[in-house]
């Protein structure tokens, strides 16, 4: 079925992803803060594909774009292997479909997009002006750029800070706006400096006096804490946790030779990704809210049950025992032994004389084979729908126990 799928079928899946999105979003499922991530990831294969290529990292395969937001990711195009990692025009495709994909009501909002290095092109930054969409975006640091670094005073170096606000030991952030020039970036484009001890073992360059590391991003964004800044820049890591789960959900193994049939595939893995995301987010809560797809494989989606029915109830049976925490053995006929409550209240023998008894009555010289009050077939039986007696608030239970309406 994927080597049917063309352009129009995938542009129905991104408006059908974007609906969805703006329900999951209006039930509770929306970030704090529409953050863009931009980033470049290498799926590695082992077979003949089409477009298939030698990537960055050295592995053959593919080379997909993604823009991610908060824990979803928004949009991706898959390329081929050989693509730049810094090709502004791919960046532009990416930008638009994820700004499809947001709902409506954030598109008034602030937005920012980041990107690291490959992302800081002259290009992409005005479409983000244009769109008036704020940027913080990696700047590479050359021959030029690290005189400047060097050459400036001790005082102009103030402590960074962590994602709490709270001092980070041994790093230190400078703005260098007045030192470089930035005429050719849109108006208000500044430049920021991060110098920071490098971690045991890190590998340093020739250049990197007293042991210092040195990372540079620019932005247009007014804020003048530039301690701030580049702490809400850092977190432009967050991506290769979006990358890990999706790669997780399908996007990892392209299985076509076909390049129409494997761009299907990775739609449909950023499907499956918003609906496991969705899913920790509205349902789920503790460890289950944040773990990786592996776990909630195990855990949750491929444990085995088994469904039952006697006396006119339907019970899902769960093992008691099995990955993650131990499971209740709760049984249904506990649940008879209850005391009534406000969806269950107490019956009175009639009623219960009454609920017991056999829809219709068959004459006394009527035979079963000839009576028109046949049980229903097992077809009409088996979809009759079913209420739960109490909502289902975590996968401990052994048992949930469900009454058959039977009008």
């Amino acid at each position: 079925m994927l080597f049917s799928i063309g352009h129009a079928e995938i542009d129905r899946v991104r408006r059908a992803r974007a609906l969805a999105r703006e329900r999951a979003w209006k039930a509770g499922a929306a970030p704090g803060r529409v953050i863009l991530d931009f980033d470049a990831t290498p799926i590695s294969i082992h077979s003949e594909k089409e477009q298939a290529a030698g990537h960055y990292k050295g592995g053959f395969g593919f080379n997909p774009l993604l823009a991610s937001c908060g824990r979803e990711v928004l949009a991706g195009v898959l390329r081929p292997g050989n693509a730049g990692a810094n090709n502004a025009e791919d960046h532009l495709d990416v930008l638009e479909l994820a700004l499809e994909q947001l709902p409506e009501s954030t598109l008034d909002g602030e937005i920012l997009a980041r990107s690291d290095s490959a992302g800081a092109s002259h290009a992409f930054a005005s479409a983000c002006r244009e769109c008036r969409i704020h940027f913080s975006l990696g700047y590479a640091i050359n021959q030029a750029l690290r005189e400047q670094i060097l050459a400036l005073d001790e005082s102009a170096w103030r402590p960074a800070v962590n994602k709490d606000g709270q001092p980070r030991d041994g790093a230190w952030v400078a703005e260098l706006t007045g030192e470089v020039n930035l005429d050719s970036w849109p108006s208000g484009t500044r430049l920021i400096c991060r110098r920071e001890r490098p971690h045991p073992g890190a590998q340093l360059s020739f250049t990197d006096l007293d042991g210092h590391r040195f990372q540079c991003f620019i932005t247009d964004q007014p804020d003048p804490d530039i301690a701030a800044l580049e702490a809400l820049h850092r977190q432009h890591a967050e991506v290769e946790d979006r990358v890990k789960t999706l790669k997780a959900c399908g996007a990892g193994h392209l299985p076509f030779q076909s390049f129409q049939a494997n761009t299907a595939w990775f739609e449909l893995a950023l499907t499956a990704h918003d609906i496991l995301v969705w899913t920790q987010q509205l349902l789920l809560d503790g460890e289950h809210a944040i773990s990786e797809p592996k776990r909630l494989r195990y855990r949750i989606l491929h444990v085995a049950g088994q469904i039952t029915r006697h006396a006119r109830r339907t019970t899902l049976h769960l093992p008691p025992t099995g990955p993650g925490p131990p499971r209740s053995s709760t049984r249904s006929s506990d649940w008879a032994r209850s005391p009534p409550t406000a969806d269950r209240p107490t019956r009175s023998p009639t009623e219960h004389h009454q609920a017991g008894a056999p829809r219709s009555t068959l004459p006394k010289n009527t035979s079963p084979a000839t009576s028109t009050s046949a049980k229903p077939s097992p077809r009409t039986q088996h979809h009759r729908p079913a209420t739960a007696t109490s909502p289902i608030s975590s996968k401990n239970h052994a048992h949930f126990t469900l009454m058959t309406n039977r009008g």
